[in-house]
């Protein structure tokens, strides 16, 4: 039998998540379990491990496992994307797939900057985000349009805006939101959670980050991934003049979320 010493337990859980498979494994006296479930057809890939030690168990488990399913895991790509996860900490922002991609998405969108005035061309159904610790930057989006607002300066107008009871908010972790932002509307909905119903039905791998639903959504591979963490600090960072990277970043952060909000909803219709 094959020896895999490379890939240990954690490894394999992140192989999967890479595949956007659901993993899981169980210890038992007599063996370790590991159960892997591919959500688009729904099947169940699983192999037993044997030893006297659990290491030894574990470590069977995990060479039966990819000695029968190695070619259901895309190893191969999976060791590239993680190549692309370290470069990309040293990338400037300008070389970021997710910035670039949000550029290109948005050339043609109308995105407005502390333009209070437009909030009166807005949709009733609005995706909500925010950027900075304060925070500092405010984002709204119909889907249609896009406005930015520094939230410090605008604030008292946005909430009392946002929490009129004829608006639906969308969030990406509604939680941590409306918290921070002071919101009191109850009509919102989170994509979080819609994406995990849609999941536990078995239409949807299993994720919860906006750049891999974006990813996901759009068809793209490897998933896009955040810019290094230098990119978000300090909060004069998303005040203007806000330069083009930040500007877009923002802009399309609120604009996938709408999207994948549409995507969601359309999914769940067609459950019911």
């Amino acid at each position: 039998m094959a020896t895999f010493e490379n890939i240990d337990i954690g490894e394999l859980k992140k192989i999967c998540d890479y595949n956007k498979y659901d993993f899981k494994w169980e210890n038992s006296v007599n063996s370790i379990k590991i159960t892997v479930k591919i959500p688009k057809t729904k099947e169940l890939l699983v192999t037993l491990g044997f030893g006297d030690s659990k290491n030894e168990k574990k470590q069977n488990a995990i060479d039966n496992f990819l000695g029968k399913y190695k070619s259901f895991l895309n190893i191969d790509n999976y060791k590239e994307y993680r190549k692309q996860q370290k470069e990309n900490k040293l990338l400037p922002p300008h070389k970021n797939r997710y910035i670039i991609h949000a550029k290109e998405t948005l050339k043609n969108t109308l995105i407005f900057t502390n333009a209070f005035d437009q909030l009166k061309y807005l949709g009733n159904i609005l995706a909500i985000d925010s950027e900075g610790e304060g925070p500092a930057l405010m984002q709204i989006s119909d889907g249609q349009r896009i406005l930015l607002f520094n939230y410090k300066f605008y604030k008292n107008e946005i909430v009392k805006y946002l929490n009129n009871p004829d608006k639906t908010l969308i969030f990406c972790d509604a939680k941590s939101d409306i918290k921070h932002l002071k919101i009191t509307n109850p009509n919102y909905f989170d994509i979080q959670q819609m994406w995990m119903h849609c999941h536990l039905n078995g239409n949807l791998p299993n994720l919860t980050n906006l750049k891999a639903m974006a990813s996901h959504i759009n068809n793209i591979s490897p998933v896009l991934l955040k810019p290094n963490q230098k990119f978000y600090y300090p909060d004069f960072r998303w005040l203007a003049p806000i330069d083009p990277e930040h500007f877009y970043y923002a802009a399309y952060d609120v604009y996938v979320t709408y999207q994948i909000y549409e995507y969601l909803t359309n999914i769940i219709k067609e459950e019911n």
